[in-house]
């Protein structure tokens, strides 16, 4: 740790004092837009940093990570191709405080090795891409690389920040394709390993609803700030007439035992690390900066690689026939996937026309295997 990086006192007998000094102790912060909730992530984001975590901030396209800038450098992780132009709208003492990393978004996992302890590491995707599919097939692979990577390297605290987790983990029913759900499930079940590897994640959303429902109880801490009524969580129901009508310098922190302590005035202002008498102020902004580059699968290769798997099943099928496991015709596959008549004939009559050499060769593979 940098010796212009001082500690952040708090009292660790206050729940406060133990959400920060807890490494891989999960953090969630619900409010309404407006109650502060982007505010106080800031907040607890840059405090994490100052007791030594290692922070990667998964930026929506809002670009708040700006806001870190005036007081923290910052190392930020750009799909190859893409660009953001800071220099057209921020002060140059501010762009030097930026450092631009490209890297290739099909393989996440390279990024790893390369996150930076001193520095606030800033995480951009979303902002270049359009395609709901695309931002959760990367963010799939970026969670099992994340966790294969932190399996190794439990010692060092981390702090994966996500603001509105709903996009990324939405509940039954909320999302708009499979895939969805299964990242849901996919950050569900990491979750419940990233404690013992010292990793946390920190998130926010207006609803706690929104949130995956497996997920929900995986957190440590819940800060709770202003929201409406019918929103607060039900197991914080006691509350509600408290928490609807807290202002933004108001917030209720829970852990999962249920100890609470309500926080007056829970405010946007921290310690600077390099000057712990002087009071800074982590506020959101929104940021008109302009960018170039798009992220997105290419339609033909995603349409040739369809094809292979296609190709591949339809052998799966042929195999299955050729050594007596199953009589695969036109019933079977209609019962198997329950297709529509038509395309359960069409796929039947593919199976047949396999050439009868890829079939024999299949088969001495599999005659192969078994031997050994």
């Amino acid at each position: 740790m940098s010796m212009a990086r001082q500690f952040l006192y708090v009292d660790p007998k206050e729940l406060q004092g133990q959400m920060y000094l807890s490494h891989g102790n999960h953090i969630l912060v619900i409010g309404a837009t407006g109650s502060g909730k982007t505010a106080s992530l800031l907040k607890i984001t840059y405090n994490l940093w100052k007791v030594g975590e290692t922070i990667i901030w998964r930026d929506d396209a809002n670009l708040e990570f700006l806001s870190f800038l005036p007081y923290i450098d910052c190392k930020l992780y750009l799909p190859e191709g893409c660009d953001l132009h800071l220099e057209k709208v921020l002060a140059p003492s501010m762009v030097k405080r930026v450092e631009k990393v490209h890297y290739d978004w099909h393989r996440p996992g390279d990024l790893m090795p390369t996150f930076d302890n001193e520095r606030l590491n800033i995480l951009l995707f979303d902002l270049f891409t359009i395609d709901l599919e695309t931002s959760v097939r990367f963010w799939t692979q970026f969670f099992w690389e994340l966790y294969r990577y932190k399996r190794q390297e439990i010692k060092e605290p981390w702090s994966l920040v996500i603001d509105e987790l709903n996009d990324l983990a939405p509940g039954k029913a909320r999302g708009t394709f499979a895939g969805q759900l299964r990242l849901s499930s996919h950050i569900y079940h990491s979750l419940k390993k990233f404690r013992k590897m010292n990793l946390r994640l920190v998130a926010s959303t207006h609803n706690f609803n929104d949130l995956h429902a497996p997920l929900r109880g995986q957190f440590n801490y819940y800060l709770l700030k202003r929201m409406r009524r019918e929103h607060v969580p039900g197991r914080f129901v006691n509350y509600a007439h408290v928490i609807e009508r807290m202002n933004v310098r108001h917030a209720i922190l829970v852990d999962r035992y249920g100890n609470f302590q309500f926080i007056h005035p829970w405010t946007e202002e921290t310690r600077w690390h390099e000057d712990l008498e002087k009071l800074i102020t982590l506020k959101p902004q929104r940021w008109k900066i302009p960018w170039s580059g798009e992220v997105r699968e290419e339609e033909e290769d995603e349409k040739g690689r369809k094809g292979v798997w296609k190709k591949r099943a339809l052998l799966l099928l042929r195999l299955l026939d050729e050594l007596d496991v199953a009589r695969v015709d036109y019933n079977f596959i209609r019962r198997l996937f329950n297709l529509a008549p038509g395309y359960s004939c069409t796929l039947s009559q593919m199976v047949r026309e396999i050439p009868d050499e890829e079939v024999a060769e299949a088969l001495k593979l599999l005659d192969v295997e078994a031997e050994e």
